[in-house]
């Protein structure tokens, strides 16, 4: 999730690293959130499914965020184009 929010161009502060606590996590998943809510995503999710792995619930979301990210690479191939 991560990954795809930074990819897709949005001004957001995420710092994803490999060795996170716990407490780093959370963190995380708050900010992911915050940051989805930010982009206009359509579905709703809470800290802790991301953090829980809900599938259940992230798979809409990982889905959306997928489009973005291929939106916004195709928007910036465009420019760069240009």
């Amino acid at each position: 999730m991560c990954w795809c929010i930074t990819g897709s161009n949005y001004d957001v502060d995420i710092d994803f690293e490999d060795d996170m606590t716990l407490g780093q996590k959370v963190k995380l998943a708050d900010a992911v959130t915050v940051a989805l809510k930010e982009m206009g995503c359509p579905f709703a999710i809470a800290p802790h499914q991301i953090q829980g792995l809900d599938y259940k619930r992230c798979l809409p979301v990982l889905e959306w965020l997928i489009k973005k990210l291929m939106e916004s690479r195709d928007n910036r191939a465009e420019l760069t184009r240009k």
